[in-house]
């Protein structure tokens, strides 16, 4: 059984369909929102789901993207909690209809 806390590895991301980049130790999502206020609801969506998880990304915004990074600094590598809150990251852009460029 798996925990949050396993680390995954490249097959694994791959095959979660998630279609976020990996960047060393890190899964990067990059969104490209249609307006800077779009991409702010879409930013609280994320922010919510983070304290909710108690994992907490990077993310820049700017006018017409949002850039998310996720990591488990605690172990060092990408671990099942990192997919878990990139998938419900997906879901908020996508009800958004914000697109996802990675």
């Amino acid at each position: 059984m798996n925990t949050p806390q396993d680390r995954v590895n490249m097959q694994q991301i791959h095959q979660s369909g998630l279609g976020w980049s990996t960047v060393g130790k890190t899964i990067v999502g990059t969104f490209e929102s249609a307006d800077f206020a779009t991409g702010l609801k879409f930013v609280n969506l994320i922010g919510a789901s983070a304290e909710a998880a108690n994992h907490h990304p990077d993310i820049e915004l700017t006018y017409s993207s949002v850039k998310v990074t996720l990591t488990s600094h605690d172990v060092g590598d990408i671990t099942e909690r990192d997919l878990k809150l990139a998938e419900e990251i997906n879901d908020h852009a996508s009800s958004l209809g914000i697109k996802h460029n990675s």
